[in-house]
């Protein structure tokens, strides 16, 4: 069976019902290692990490001259849209950071863009426009303060060669290697964030090589192709490693969990 972060909410919510399905499974496939986590938490006792792969970019990015910072994402709090405006603040100078998206949170954005021109709220971008911004940013920022069980936009941005500032947390940390394809920043803290950031101003050089290891890291873990033969291959050694089932017999893994 394959587990996602609705399926982890959930099983909070149902401890009893989620431990009796997920030790019955014979296989669980998670997208993250944080989701795996969360399984084993809950009983399962063969969890593999699989994350989701997306076609392979003709091209990486370039960046963009002047360099910008981007955020493509929910407009709220618990995705740490505050975190980062009052980083732009503490950074006191203007280094162009785009947000894409809309929430709870668009009237501050708004308010914020109004008050200062290096902030720019692009609230409709066709998708094709996304992946273009992504490429040219000089990097990502994920503040999020909430435990994300998959940072797809991360993936996103290693496909086009841009590394990511990410929240110490969940599976945005497990995504970036810190130094090598993007940074940590504690959760929540904008001081923390803005030094990050002035940090990969101050020394440009670390970039170039950063770009490099991310998409590498791409090509290596996040691919279609290889997520479906990595897919295939765990498919197979389950099948393979199942025994068969008289007709009129209870299937193995199903019932109530073993005693303790």
């Amino acid at each position: 069976m394959q587990v996602w972060g609705t399926d982890v909410e959930l099983a909070r919510r149902l401890p009893l019902l989620a431990r009796r399905v997920l030790r019955g499974a014979r296989l669980v496939i998670a997208a993250s290692t944080a989701l795996a986590q969360s399984a084993r938490s809950l009983g399962a006792a063969d969890v593999r990490v699989i994350p989701s792969g997306v076609d392979l970019p003709a091209e990486v990015g370039e960046e963009s001259s002047p360099p910008e910072v981007l955020y493509a994402g929910r407009l709220s709090a618990e995705k740490g849209v505050d975190t980062l405006l009052e980083a732009w603040r503490h950074l006191g100078f203007r280094l162009p950071l785009k947000l894409l998206g809309d929430g709870p949170m668009a009237a501050a954005v708004q308010q914020a863009s109004a008050k200062d021109a290096s902030i720019q709220w692009l609230r409709h971008v066709p998708l094709e426009a996304v992946y273009d911004l992504v490429g040219e940013a000089m990097f990502l920022v994920l503040p999020s303060q909430c435990y994300e069980t998959f940072a797809r936009v991360a993936m996103e941005a290693f496909a086009k060669g841009t590394p990511v500032i990410v929240s110490k947390l969940g599976a945005m940390a497990a995504m970036v290697d810190d130094g090598r394809t993007g940074l940590y920043f504690k959760p929540g803290d904008p001081a923390d964030l803005a030094t990050k950031v002035h940090r990969l101003l101050a020394e440009p050089s670390q970039l170039p090589p950063m770009r490099q290891a991310a998409r590498q890291e791409f090509n290596d873990h996040f691919t279609a192709d290889s997520n479906h033969k990595i897919l295939m291959a765990i498919y197979e050694r389950a099948l393979c490693g199942r025994p068969k089932v008289e007709r009129g017999a209870s299937e193995p893994g199903i019932g109530p969990p073993p005693p303790h």
